[in-house]
């Protein structure tokens, strides 16, 4: 099928650039008269919060009714594209704004209520290639833009109708660097496209669609009845060019989980310490300061910011320092060198250190003095960590009578950051930077407890574009397969430092919580090491169905109502019921693939 879906992608590419001359019909994308609801036809549908969430949707005649007016804190809409989801099948490839482009769709509002101005029950988001767009909010009297900060724009404008007693036909035209919206043939809002990037997702997917309650504090029932988008409409009269509208500085904090990378040109840590009370120092001028490269994970909430284990920065070879590998006689490239003075008996030392790597991580930590470019928050609680498998290593050379030449691990050593000064997070242009003073002191043994004391010190940077994509972990891939003993075997692609579950059930509707046969501890979470979890267990029903979860990283699992990331399941034997689901933030999502794609054959035996 995916084949045929780039053959057929493929295929309307080279139409449209052999026949840009001939205007294409419009592209339905929702019909009511399929007597369906939207995700069967294509849509991604999301709930925020993922569980409890009282947004309920129906069939209505020939329309379909979206109702979040029960609890005005939840959030429910639909989506033709997110990243690590299958787009919808005829959702556009590009939304070229140049070329031009008309969304149209038949709504009624039957009822909405809402906590603040710039709050609406019902929301239209159109973004295109380059991330310009707009952000309309509907309500049952009025109609208005969001800024680029989602706040209530100039343009706004009382009905002229009545919406909550009858359909109206939308039409949007994006065109260039504006929006023109119609309804039942009459304009009523037009303004400039706007990039809400800062926002985070969903601003920063181009070639979106949404339409639903994306409001943290509003509610609505509404019935639509069809949605279309027309790519190639007809060309208006030539006219002045518009200037296109300024990327609007935004908030540093964008985002739900967002990845840093690390500067390694302004990323410098120096070493000091001592050796059983002998202070360290260096083979020659620049030996004991290392440039650092990685990344940052973070998790950013409106005034909180949290670090992830899977924050990573990796020492940068120095220059190159005695000894080698081993401790054998001569040089060869290290992150640190230095050298412990000795004495007749006991001649220099000289060390140099390896692969040396840090993991961080925190616990929430506030932020303060918050203006639109910058914020300061405390590091002195950012944990440092040289964790047992990054391989870091001392290979240590003492001269004299007595000459010792040998390696010594340096891992499984941590230590909590003490810097003088604040971090900052700040906002230049469309370009996120973050600064961590640094001054972290580690303990390791040479002879006795605590005799080598490094203390670690300066600075490190590391920046984000505002306006880039999110790297996503990959999809859930879950295989299985019956072994000759007749045990069930599932293996499937993990996030290390991830914990999953693993579920069985017997029709589809009871699921239970299993621990593995080869797991020596009764936890029923699995702890991933690497990119890869196999699972065994034996099996003595005609037919079980097995799920795998990877569970929320913040959220405790719960049997009941498990804090859901993603979800595959298959039966066994015969392996021919396949389905999904999904959740990626902030939205959750909750998929079902239509019955006539659900036959999957990935089952086989030894």
């Amino acid at each position: 099928m995916k084949n045929k879906r780039r053959i057929g992608r493929g295929l309307r590419s080279l139409l449209a650039a052999v026949a840009v001359q001939v205007s294409a019909e419009p592209v339905i994308l929702y019909d009511g008269d399929l007597r369906s609801l939207p995700e069967d036809q294509g849509w991604i549908y999301r709930l925020e919060p993922p569980i409890r969430n009282q947004s309920r949707r129906v069939r209505v005649d020939d329309a379909f009714n979206l109702n979040t007016g029960r609890n005005l804190a939840d959030r429910a809409g639909y989506f033709i594209r997110l990243p690590q989801m299958e787009d919808h099948p005829q959702a556009p490839e590009i939304l070229d704004r140049q070329r031009g482009y008309r969304i149209g769709f038949t709504l009624r509002i039957l009822s909405e209520r809402r906590a603040a101005p710039s709050q609406a029950g019902f929301s239209l988001i159109a973004l295109s290639d380059d991330l310009l767009g707009v952000d309309l909010g509907f309500g049952a009297g009025e109609i208005f833009a969001r800024t680029s900060k989602l706040e209530r724009a100039e343009e706004n404008r009382a009905l002229p109708f009545r919406i909550d007693t009858q359909y109206a036909d939308f039409e949007m035209d994006i065109r260039e660097n504006e929006y023109r919206l119609s309804a039942n043939g009459e304009e009523i809002l037009a303004g400039s496209l706007r990039n809400y990037s800062g926002a985070g997702e969903p601003y920063t997917v181009p070639n979106l669609l949404f339409f639903g309650d994306n409001a943290e504090s509003a509610g609505a029932s509404v019935n639509l009845r069809r949605f279309w988008v027309d790519t190639e409409p007809s060309a208006p009269q030539p006219g002045e060019p518009k200037p296109l509208p300024p990327v609007e500085p935004e908030p540093p904090l964008a985002g739900d989980s967002i990845v840093f990378s690390v500067v390694e040109e302004e990323s410098i840590l120096s070493l000091s310490g001592t050796a059983i009370n002998i202070a360290i120092q260096a083979q020659e001028e620049g030996s004991l300061s290392a440039a650092y490269s990685g990344t940052l994970q973070l998790l950013l909430a409106d005034d909180r910011i949290q670090f992830q284990p899977a924050s990573q920065i990796d020492a940068q070879p120095s220059g190159e320092w005695e000894p080698k590998s081993g401790g054998k006689s001569g040089s060869a490239p290290a992150d640190y060198g230095g050298i412990v003075p000795g004495n007749p008996l006991i001649g220099n030392t000289f060390a140099a250190a390896r692969n040396v790597k840090f993991t961080l991580a925190s616990d929430w930590i506030e932020l303060s003095e918050r203006n639109e470019e910058r914020m300061e928050f405390s590091a002195s609680s950012l944990l440092f960590a040289i964790p047992a498998d990054f391989g870091s290593v001392l290979d240590i050379a003492v001269l004299g009578l007595l000459p010792i030449r040998t390696s010594a691990p340096v891992d499984g050593i941590s230590g909590l950051n003490r810097p003088q000064t604040p971090a900052s997070l700040a906002v230049q242009g469309n370009v996120q930077t973050l600064t961590i003073p640094v001054q972290v002191e580690v303990f390791a043994r040479i002879i006795s407890d605590d005799d080598l004391k490094l203390t670690f010190s300066g600075q490190i940077i590391a920046r984000r574009n505002l306006l880039e994509k999110p790297t996503m972990p990959a999809p859930l891939r879950l295989a299985i397969r019956r072994l000759p003993t007749g045990e069930a075997q599932l293996s499937w692609n993990a996030v290390p430092g991830n914990d999953y579950v693993v579920e069985q059930s017997a029709n589809l509707r009871r699921w239970e919580t299993v621990v593995p046969d080869d797991q020596n501890s009764p936890s029923i979470l699995i702890r991933a090491d690497g990119e890869t979890l196999v699972w065994t267990a034996p099996t003595d029903e005609p037919a079980r169905y097995y799920r795998v979860i990877r569970i929320h990283p913040q959220i405790p699992y719960r049997a009941k109502n498990p804090p859901i990331i993603a979800v595959k399941s298959y039966n066994f034997p015969p392996c021919q019921s396949h389905f999904i689901l999904s959740h990626y933030r902030p939205f959750a999502t909750k998929r079902r693939k239509a019955k006539t794609n659900n036959i999957h054959s990935s089952c086989g035996s030894d």
